[in-house]
């Protein structure tokens, strides 16, 4: 009830978010051609980009948040797999997030820093491809796959004043796509308006 009261009587406000991401994934369990049925692909780390658009209710935030890491690499994939080559990953994830700013701590006039929790769901795509020696042989294979996306998230804003702002966060993924999970940090430019 008291968080109802302090959406109601708060000044909403909106915002859009623009920045980067690095983000280290876990390993794919996926075939790798007919020959190599339990294969797990060994994803390398990947920079992204991350956009979102919300609306603040004082200490209460929502926002839909769109991600996209591309041009991974493929370090590895098991079985007798060797010589990748002409690899490639990519993952873009969409959630509907709720966020607790926790406090508002002053740094001037102007200035402040809020830490937050959050928390998401929405939709993930991801696509992968490579080359590789297999038994001899080289194999080209492909895979691309969709599904639920589960986020929690930790971070801070660093208000410059009311409208500008920078954020750091850490977001831990889930995602039914390959059981592709992993932590992603990313840093961004806040507008509030």
């Amino acid at each position: 009830l008291l968080t109802t009261s302090g959406i109601a009587n708060a000044d909403g406000k909106f915002y859009v978010e623009a920045g980067a991401s690095y983000t280290q994934p876990s390993d794919v369990n996926a075939e790798f051609t007919s020959e190599n049925l339990n294969a797990v692909w060994d994803l390398d780390n990947v920079i992204g980009a991350k956009f979102q658009i919300g609306g603040d209710f004082g200490n209460f935030r929502t926002d839909l948040k769109a991600r996209l890491f591309k041009d991974g690499k493929v370090d590895a994939i098991s079985n007798g797999v060797t010589a990748i080559a002409n690899d490639r990953t990519v993952l873009g994830i969409a959630t509907l997030n709720a966020y607790w700013d926790i406090t508002e701590i002053k740094a001037g006039d102007d200035a402040s820093v809020t830490p937050f929790v959050g928390i998401g769901g929405g939709y993930a795509a991801g696509f992968m491809e490579a080359d590789g020696t297999l038994a001899g042989v080289v194999r080209t294979d492909h895979r691309n796959d969709r599904g639920r996306a589960l986020v929690g998230t930790v971070g801070a804003l660093f208000s410059v004043n009311e409208y500008f702002g920078l954020t750091a966060e850490y977001e831990y993924i889930d995602t039914s796509v390959g059981s592709i999970d992993g932590s992603a940090a990313s840093l961004g430019v806040r507008v509030t308006f």
